[in-house]
């Protein structure tokens, strides 16, 4: 180009950014401040946003000090990208110095600055600052759901907050909030309030929604009431392989496996449910049915392999056991070994089980907790 404006040099930063190619647009940024072509307010932006995305916390940090020698942290976009920046790197004191020196002109920076607390896990802060919201909209209720949601001993106090979202007529559950809800039901087992989701999820129009249908389908099958969990996979026009994945695991694990087999024979693409039946039928004591499925698989994964270890283990057939085990043992996988170890103890084998634990030490296979249980049991000892 003859004449390169800023305009210019912003899409191609911008271009490269959206393409995720981040230290090409760094570069770009570089060349542009030693061409002495001046940085504005979309400059800053793209360049904090891409050294966020990019974990380039330095690189962020000298960008920072031109934005304050230029006079543009007081922009909305750039002072919402400086603390886009610092949460996104867990830096999370730069974040708050940021917000507040800036929040009181910048209204943006309230939602970014709870986005950030709920991604360290500081719920407590995300809290304190939910609380003094000017505005508290949709978005935020549900920013501080999902994060106690996601937390350990946190799905009762995302219930409460919910309950209390509730109470304001002028905020609207979305379809992120309901997925969450939901799933937060399930966890709880609280299946009263679920049924008063699935009218809400009905009364908002987001029943065919398939990320909510897939949560009402586990808040169901959580709270083990699988005849409404049925009902709601049967209204789907195309359910999801996690969907179906999870009622086929529900259904087996209710003991209700020709459901289950209807389902699976249903499905166009079952790759990956075939391990869920095949273990299904053994855990139930159908192991012929076990083996036959086995033999129908279109392609044999490591994790099909595995499983069946187990079933001819638990039949008593520890001889095709073994051979499944002798064509993958090389491939040095934790859950193969801790199945043909176990198959070995099932079967009353118990040296040849601790001389295998051996050759899992010597070939520094990953442990795990049941291996070592197991060789306790073989020895003996406690």
């Amino acid at each position: 180009m003859p004449v390169r404006t800023v305009v210019s040099w912003n899409t191609m930063i911008s271009g490269y950014s959206e393409w995720e190619k981040f230290s090409e647009a760094l570069s770009l940024v570089a060349l542009m401040h030693r061409s002495y072509i001046k940085l504005n307010e979309s400059t800053f932006s793209s360049v904090l946003s891409v050294c966020a995305r990019s974990q380039s916390l330095n690189r962020g940090k000298q960008v920072h000090g031109l934005v304050l020698k230029s006079g543009y942290q007081s922009f909305e976009l750039v002072g919402s990208a400086l603390l886009y920046l610092y949460s996104t790197c867990h830096e999370i004191e730069d974040a708050r110095m940021v917000f507040e020196v800036l929040h009181h002109e910048n209204e943006l920076l309230w939602s970014l600055m709870l986005v950030g607390y709920v991604k360290c896990d500081l719920l407590t802060d995300a809290l304190e600052i939910f609380r003094k919201m000017p505005i508290r909209d949709i978005v935020a209720w549900t920013t501080l759901i999902s994060g106690y949601s996601k937390v350990e001993g946190g799905c009762v106090k995302a219930l409460e907050l919910f309950r209390s979202m509730r109470e304001d007529n002028n905020v609207v559950p979305n379809e992120f909030t309901l997925d969450c809800v939901l799933r937060v039901c399930g966890r709880l087992g609280s299946l009263y309030e679920g049924r008063a989701l699935h009218g809400l999820v009905v009364k908002f129009g987001f029943e065919w929604d398939h990320s909510v249908s897939g949560a009402l389908i586990d808040f169901y099958c959580n709270c083990e009431v699988l005849d409404d969990a049925m009902l709601v996979y049967n209204a789907l026009v195309n359910p999801s392989l996690n969907d179906s994945n999870l009622l086929i695991g529900a259904l087996i694990l209710a003991g209700r496996i020709k459901e289950a087999r209807y389902l699976f024979n249903g499905l166009i693409k079952r790759d990956h449910v075939y391990n869920l039946m095949i273990k299904g039928y053994a855990v139930s004591g159908q192991v012929e049915e076990s083996k036959q499925l086995f033999l129908e698989m279109p392609e044999r994964n490591l994790t099909s392999i595995n499983t069946m270890i187990s079933v001819y283990s638990w039949n008593g057939e520890i001889h095709k056991a073994i051979y499944l085990f002798e064509q993958v043992k090389v491939q040095e996988n934790s859950v193969t070994w801790n199945s043909m170890i176990s198959g070995y103890t099932q079967n009353h084998q118990h040296e040849i089980a601790l001389k295998l634990y051996t050759t899992m030490r010597r070939l520094s296979i990953s442990q795990t907790r049941v291996k070592v249980k197991r060789k306790e049991e073989a020895s003996g000892t406690k």
